[in-house]
Formats: structure tokens, C-alpha cells, sequence
């Protein structure tokens, strides 16, 4: 019988931000987080189409940044 062996491509994510982490936003309250979420929603649509976002932070509670899971419909 034959042995095979294959190579797979490597594929790494990484992330370097363009500013030190010490300078970013945290999130310290209820507060923080809500003014954080409304600089990012669009005026436009918030009465009328349901979002769901989610704010990505580090351990020490400083913003890495708000993702966009789903938007909903009208109804």
C-alpha cells in the first residue's frame, strides 16, 4: 500500500492595531457602553429595522471594536 501525504496551506489571523492599547476607549458603566453603541448606530434606521451589535473588548475592559451580528426586517 502506498503512503500518502499531503500538504495543507497554513492560513494565520492576526491583528496589529495602528495605536496602542493603553489608548483606547474603556468601558467602565452601563453608561460608557450605551454611548458607544449609539456613535455607531445609523440615526436613520434605529426605529425602524432591529440590530444586533456586539462590543468587542480585552480583558481590561478597553474597546477593540463593535461588530454588526444581523440586521432584522420590518415586520
Amino acid at each position: 500500500m502506498e503512503n500518502l501525504s499531503f500538504k495543507v496551506a497554513e492560513i494565520e489571523i492576526s491583528y496589529h492595531p495602528a495605536f496602542k492599547l493603553a489608548e483606547l476607549p474603556q468601558v467602565t458603566s452601563a453608561q460608557d457602553a450605551y454611548e458607544v453603541l449609539m456613535d455607531r448606530w445609523d440615526d436613520g434606521r434605529l426605529e425602524l429595522l432591529e440590530e444586533f451589535k456586539v462590543i468587542l473588548l480585552n480583558r481590561g475592559a478597553r474597546i477593540l471594536g463593535v461588530v454588526n451580528i444581523s440586521q432584522g426586517g420590518l415586520s
